[in-house]
């Protein structure tokens, strides 16, 4: 049998355990907490951080002749003229024509709006080289997609190359095109140029 010093430690250290239980009821109701175990809680916790997009929307570059170029968020069934609109439509010198404006956008997509070439001028000259080659340093995305196995994301990174990188020296530089390797290369070969 237990001694009474004995007990009245038993009765003391379960008083405590009640007391810090009840604390930590009152504390969690004073900051509106549901009194859940901890694990829940670091789950729930989870699940509030916070999420870079919008769950349903996709995320494009639009580029050029447009009046504020950059990246802008749109809803996933957004069509290639919302986001020209969200970069504030065309400016004066857009070539509407070369794009389809119909066409749905996907998350990553770059949209590049070309400018028009003066008619019979320099531009206009390059637009349509000797032996009807496809200038790479003068296409547009609507051209490049039109070359044998080049679709949008492909010629939008031959765009993007272009840009960053400058006016392509020779053909065969479209091996520092991510995507384009010496068989897509020996397709093209032939019906390119650069000038």
């Amino acid at each position: 049998m237990f001694s009474r010093q004995e007990q009245l430690a038993v009765l003391v250290l379960l008083g405590l355990l009640l007391a810090s239980n009840g604390f930590l009821v009152w504390q969690n109701a004073v900051r509106g907490q549901p009194n859940e175990p901890a694990p829940l809680v670091a789950a729930q916790w989870a699940q509030e951080e916070p999420v870079d997009e919008p769950a349903g929307a996709v995320r494009v570059h639009v580029a050029g002749s447009v009046r504020q170029p950059g990246v802008y968020d749109l809803a996933a069934n957004a069509r290639v003229v919302d986001a020209i609109n969200a970069a504030g439509g065309f400016n004066g010198e857009a070539d509407a024509d070369q794009l389809n404006l119909a066409r749905p956008v996907e998350d990553g997509m770059r949209i590049y709006v070309p400018a028009m070439k003066a008619p019979g001028g320099e531009d206009a000259e390059q637009e349509t080289p000797a032996a009807g080659l496809l200038n790479l340093n003068s296409a547009t995305l609507v051209q490049l997609e039109s070359l044998p196995g080049i679709g949008p994301a492909l010629a939008a990174r031959i765009l993007d190359y272009r840009e960053q990188h400058g006016p392509f020296q020779r053909v065969s530089d479209l091996l520092n095109v991510p995507g384009i390797g010496p068989a897509k290369l020996s397709e093209l070969e032939d019906l390119v140029t650069v000038h």
